[in-house]
């Protein structure tokens, strides 16, 4: 090698190492959102960078260059392939890491991993499912940030998987819904069913699901609520996803039966996973970014700072449910949920059962009033949906009984409370316990129970 090429092939190595873990350690002190992204990608692609500048560096210094070119090749090579047989069986899907990775290092949560298919629901949790796993919040395993609590969470699940304990055979109530009823970054102790139940002292059913629509939350209230013989149904209802979900569900209903079977399967759904899941590179990457925080400070992108007097200065995540405008699909999603909601409607009063619909806002409408947004962030631009209007609207034209939950939570807020986890889209404990008492309200204003 002449001397030219070596200072070229030593520049090239330099540069790569010195400037892109130095542009990494620049970007990851910026919180805006393209720096956020820019450092995700980078991180990324410095790893086979740092590689091959490493046998760049080895081979320009090398007395003899050829033969440090030889070895770097003995060395690429079986780390080139010990990868692609790590990866082939996830591509196969005879491999999933993440569910190991979850396994033994907590990369994830079993609550986003533990399905399994249903010809009814689409989906629904395994039957007495039971796991502890430590309290990582969806925006955490998002944008793969260290957790903020150090506590352990407990999940259990009766025959028909949902959230009750075993015993659980009569319910005076049933509350219908999705991960927020059926309690998100959440103990078992913690939830909304639970809590209700004892401010109620009658027995309260969980019928809910993370990921359910308005659509199999229908099925439930249909097939499933009567199992428990209720008095009251609480049917809830999520404007963040809820409509989504329902346009979900009927893809999946759409499936062929050979297609269905895959999720009856040991891996449930799973099996439906696709090789970016199931990757071991890119579980890998999303652990490494988690464990190199304190190096390359990690953040979420969609942040703000509560001015709210009891917890002023303190910072709140938010997920993007706000960023996406209401158009015209949505309002025709929509106009179909009310749709389902007058079939269940229907349902409840023939069958002599009290229904209850409860409106849950996204955390952006909630806090809105009470966080100041970072001057340059793409949530100066968030709008909020006239779906809350729209909701009420529906409960006066077919003269059921609603409970608007965004009054509940601002209040609580107003006196001090924190009802959402400040890093994770759902409700707190001590928000579960705020819905319970403002449903518990409610069903004794109305003497349901009398």
């Amino acid at each position: 090698m002449s001397p030219s090429w070596r200072t070229a092939v030593l520049a090239v190595s330099l540069v790569v190492l010195v400037g892109g873990w130095g542009a990494m350690g620049v970007l990851s002190r910026r919180p805006d959102l393209s720096a956020i992204l820019a450092a995700h990608e980078l991180f990324a692609w410095m790893f086979p960078a740092t590689f091959c500048a490493v046998c760049g560096l080895t081979i320009a210094l090398a007395h003899r260059p050829r033969r440090a070119a030889l070895r770097a090749c003995m060395v690429a090579v079986p780390v080139v392939a010990g990868l692609a047989l790590l990866e082939v069986p996830a591509a196969l899907k005879l491999v999933h890491w993440r569910v190991l990775c979850t396994r033994w290092l907590a990369c994830d949560t079993y609550y986003s991993l533990t399905y399994q298919f249903d010809l009814e629901l689409g989906m629904r949790r395994p039957a007495h499912a039971r796991w502890s796993e430590r309290a990582l919040s969806d925006v955490e395993s998002s944008w793969s940030l260290p957790p903020a609590r150090r506590d352990t969470l407990t999940f259990s699940y009766d025959a028909l998987g949902f959230r009750n304990p075993a015993r659980l055979q009569q319910a005076d109530v049933a509350l219908v819904g999705d991960s927020y009823v059926e309690g998100a970054y959440n103990d078992d102790a913690d939830v909304v069913a639970r809590r209700l139940e004892a401010r109620l002292g009658r027995p309260v059913a969980s019928l809910a699901v993370a990921g359910f629509g308005t659509m199999q939350e229908l099925v439930v209230i249909d097939r499933t609520a009567p199992r428990f013989e209720p008095k009251v149904i609480v049917w809830f209802f999520f404007e963040g996803n809820d409509l989504y979900d329902d346009r979900e569900f009927e893809a999946v209903m759409k499936l062929s039966p050979a297609v269905m079977a895959k999720g009856t399967g040991a891996e449930g759904m799973r099996a439906f996973h696709g090789w970016q899941v199931r990757s071991f590179s890119l579980n890998a990457l999303a652990l490494l970014r988690r464990w190199a925080d304190p190096v390359f400070p990690n953040h979420a992108p969609y942040v703000a700072r509560l001015i709210a007097p009891a917890h002023a200065g303190a910072f709140v995540l938010f997920f993007d449910y706000a960023r996406w405008p209401w158009t015209e699909d949505v309002a025709a999603l929509w106009t179909k949920a009310q749709g389902t909601f007058r079939q269940g409607l229907a349902l409840a009063r023939q069958r002599g059962v009290h229904l209850l619909l409860a409106f849950i806002p996204i955390k952006f409408r909630v806090y809105r009033p009470y966080v100041e947004i970072p001057p340059g962030s793409p949530m100066q631009s968030w709008t909020i949906w006239p779906i809350r209007e729209s909701f009420a609207d529906f409960c006066r034209a077919e003269a059921v009984e609603c409970l608007d939950l965004t009054v509940v939570l601002q209040r609580a807020l107003d006196a001090g409370g924190m009802p959402y986890a400040l890093t994770d889209t759902h409700w707190s404990a001590e928000g579960h316990d705020i819905v319970a008492q403002a449903v518990q309200e409610t069903i004794d204003t109305m003497g349901w129970l009398e």
